[in-house]
């Protein structure tokens, strides 16, 4: 009906309807990948199959780096800069 109303007001102008954007806005906004996403590696290329995607740390090398710090040390592995597992706490939120 809105588009119909829009249509008589603009004697039939190309312009948009406002429902219509309304849900390609929709559309678009949950369609995008969000901060946190799950992606395929293939889903990590562009139309022109370059990648996009940089590891930032080797996490086996992190960890075994974390060990061997901690044999030198006698340290556990909790107190090195924070650096290991902690749980959920309204704290450190």
């Amino acid at each position: 009906m809105e588009f119909i109303q829009q249509l008589d007001e603009t004697d039939g102008s190309s312009a948009m309807p406002p429902a219509v954007l309304r849900i390609l806005n929709f559309k678009a906004c949950g369609g995008a990948t969000m901060f946190g996403d799950i992606l395929l590696p293939s889903e990590c290329l562009c139309s022109w199959a370059a990648d996009h995607t940089v590891p930032i740390v080797n996490v086996a090398s992190l960890h075994g780096e974390l060990a061997r710090h901690q044999m030198l040390s006698g340290r556990q592995a909790e107190t090195w800069y924070g650096l290991a597992h902690q749980e959920p706490s309204l704290e450190r939120a």
